[in-house]
Order: C-alpha cells, then sequence, then structure tokens
C-alpha cells in the first residue's frame, strides 16, 4: 500500500502527503489486531487458504477496545475543540488544528 501511495503520487508530494497516512493506518491496524500473531492470516493470501477459522477476541475484550477507543475519540474532539464551529471547518479543510486549540 505504501509502495501503491508512492507510486500513484510520483512527481506530486502534497498528493502522496494526503494518502501517506492510509498504509500508516492499515498497519496500525495489524498491530493492534494482533493479526500479527497467525501467519496464515497476515500473509494471506500470499501464505495460503486459512485451514480454520481464526480465532477472535472474546467478546467482553471487544467491547471494552471499543469502549476505549470511543473515549479517546471523546477526549480528542474535546482538546482539540472541535465543538467549536471555527476549529471544526479549519479541521475539514485544510486538516489542520488550531494551535490555540492545543494549549493548556
Amino acid at each position: 500500500a505504501m509502495t501503491l501511495v508512492m507510486v500513484i503520487g510520483w512527481g506530486r508530494r502534497l498528493v502522496q502527503r494526503r494518502w501517506l497516512g492510509l498504509p500508516i493506518g492499515m498497519m496500525l491496524h495489524l498491530l493492534l489486531a494482533g493479526t500479527w500473531t497467525n501467519r496464515h492470516v497476515f500473509w494471506w493470501p500470499f501464505a495460503g487458504a486459512v485451514e480454520t477459522e481464526p480465532a477472535l477476541p472474546g467478546a467482553t475484550l471487544a467491547v471494552a477496545a471499543e469502549v476505549i477507543g470511543l473515549g479517546v475519540a471523546v477526549w480528542l474532539f474535546r482538546r482539540i475543540q472541535l465543538g467549536d464551529a471555527t476549529h471544526r471547518a479549519r479541521f475539514l479543510s485544510t486538516g489542520h488544528v488550531d494551535r490555540s486549540a492545543l494549549r493548556g
């Protein structure tokens, strides 16, 4: 995915910078989901078919992870003041957060 982003955006640094988060997010997802612990799941389809169904985390763990993620999202929303229309508009149009929202 990283190679694809770099090749498609060849000579257009802004395109590369905008899409760079996608492969980074994909790797973070693989790391946090623990898919790297099972060779057949991580390297599918290159490692061949998965013989058995992959083990899923328990429902309690899955719900706990979702609640923690939601809590972090709410904290971040408040921290960078996205409830304020001007901060939200700047973030949505440019992807930048006002420095004033990051202070104190």
